[in-house]
């Protein structure tokens, strides 16, 4: 975000990032999120695998094991119930953005008036996965004051001082971060192209024809030569369940290990979001290159989304020539 700067004279712009506060650390006027801190009666079961784990104000891990899922779940209400939260009978918990989806799957909401839980799991070929959802119920922090402009009222040794006069706080910036003017965002937009996504490794086709079409994209302020990605979207009318655990078999048949714990540099494992309706699997390779794939029940129509991430440097696959129409568009 830039800032304006004026010294009453003269208009100057510098980055929020490269504004340091009194203890000399970089500021952000952006949120600001806390870590959830997983509260003691949670605990995992001794031989689980934590497989990922995403932790920003609220928190939500995978995890996998060779078990069942009435053995998982009979463990996580024990958790809960020595936590003073209460099952929810309606399958729906209240979550920050509003009530969770009614479940499709197996699993647990978990509740109190301090603390959130939602638990999902889905059993293939003898091992269980699961994803938790917890948080707690903390009232919501104050926006931050976010100021549109700073006064410069001086210099100090080797930085500029710089003071918002609503709020009273100080900052201060290296001279060379103040630029004269507000700069232009750079055009690193990259236009979708088509590619066929057999032109991908075999081991992500999942079953897909030789003519089936995928889109490469890249990423801002980067070459598509250097680093990009590619992604395949499509509808399908079957069940969802069997769309999903084909994907499984596929990665199994070209020896995928499921578990994480006998080959994790070649492994994948699963995660259920939205109450079961969305299925996830993430996969990657020995080479350094990952996938993931999922089967989503939420828009009105089931659908299959596919990304491939190759490792840095992979030299991107051929285009598919486009035809440019009349009105500008491109047609594939």
């Amino acid at each position: 975000m830039w800032i304006e700067l004026s010294d009453g004279a003269k208009t100057q712009w510098v980055l929020d990032e490269n504004c340091l506060n009194d203890q000399g650390v970089a500021c952000s006027f952006g949120w600001e999120l806390t870590p959830s801190q997983a509260p003691e009666w949670l605990k995992a079961p001794e031989r689980s695998i934590l497989r990922e784990m995403m932790n920003w104000g609220s928190c939500l891990e995978s995890r996998s094991m060779c078990s069942t899922i009435p053995m998982i779940l009979e463990f996580y209400r024990e958790c809960v119930q020595a936590g003073g939260l209460k099952i929810t009978a309606t399958a729906q918990v209240k979550v920050p953005s509003g009530m969770a989806p009614p479940r499709r799957g197996p699993g647990v909401n978990a509740e109190s008036n301090e603390y959130w839980l939602s638990i999902d799991a889905f059993e293939y070929a003898g091992t269980v996965f699961w994803t938790i959802q917890h948080g707690a119920r903390a009232s919501p922090s104050p926006r931050p004051h976010r100021p549109s402009k700073l006064l410069i009222v001086g210099v100090t040794g080797d930085r500029v001082s710089l003071l918002d006069e609503d709020s009273g706080e100080k900052y201060s910036a290296l001279p060379s971060a103040l630029k004269d003017s507000r700069p232009k965002p750079a055009n690193t937009s990259f236009v979708p192209q088509q590619i066929l996504w057999g032109s991908l490794p075999d081991w992500l086709q999942f079953r897909a024809t030789e003519e089936s079409i995928g889109e490469l994209r890249g990423y801002h302020n980067t070459k598509i030569e250097e680093m990009w990605w590619a992604n395949r979207c499509s509808r399908f009318a079957s069940d969802p369940q069997q769309v999903f655990v084909s994907a499984l078999e596929w990665l199994d048949e070209r020896g995928f290990d499921r578990t994480g714990e006998r080959t994790p540099d070649r492994s994948y494992f699963v995660s259920i979001l939205q109450g079961g309706a969305s299925l996830n699997l993430k996969a990657r390779s020995e080479v350094g290159d990952s996938a993931s794939l999922t089967v989503l029940d939420t828009l009105g129509h089931m659908s299959i989304n596919m990304n491939y991430h190759p490792p840095n440097g992979t030299p991107p696959p051929p285009t598919i020539p486009t035809q440019e129409s009349s009105n500008g568009r491109t047609l594939g």
